[in-house]
């Protein structure tokens, strides 16, 4: 088998990191170089194939909306949600929690825990979850106003803790 050149359409992106972009020619001298060519083809077929599947799925992924955390349950308008001990300190993942728990421009209170004693969350809440506040949020529509407020335990360094 001989190959008679490679060539790169990818115009102004780097070469090598788009597979559909390249094209091989070949040409072939004799029936074993023909089973050959086939053969390579198969495989540049199930590489391209696999990669395609790769992007898909980090793609679905990276688009994939975040979960909501535990809802323990409600009283109310009051919603009592658990937040998982790696993100109770990490003010974007409460934004994106309050957009999936709270609808636009209704009223809405979330009070948020940690559980790290692993107890059964329910309504009232046990002790050992009462005692773990980490946040709170309120928009009252009434008022037309908004508040997020950490928990003085959890050491943020905004003065206006509960």
């Amino acid at each position: 088998m001989r190959i008679a050149a490679f060539e790169n359409s990818a115009n102004n992106r780097t070469p090598g990191l788009y597979p559909q972009d390249i094209t091989m020619r070949m040409t072939t001298q004799s029936p074993t170089d023909r089973g050959l060519a086939a053969t390579l083809g198969l495989y540049g077929a199930l590489w391209c194939a696999a990669v395609g599947h790769a992007q898909a799925q980090i793609q679905t992924q990276a688009q994939k909306p975040p979960a909501a955390w535990e809802l323990a349950g409600r009283q109310g308008l009051m919603q009592f949600v658990i937040v998982p001990l790696a993100q109770a300190g990490n003010r974007d993942a409460y934004a994106q929690q309050v957009a999936l728990l709270c609808q636009p421009q209704m009223t809405c209170f979330i009070n948020f825990f940690s559980n790290s004693t692993g107890a059964l969350p329910s309504v009232p809440l046990p002790d050992a979850i009462a005692k773990e506040p980490t946040a709170l949020f309120r928009r009252s529509t009434k008022q037309g106003a908004e508040l997020f407020r950490w928990s003085c335990r959890m050491g943020a360094a905004e003065g206006n803790c509960f």
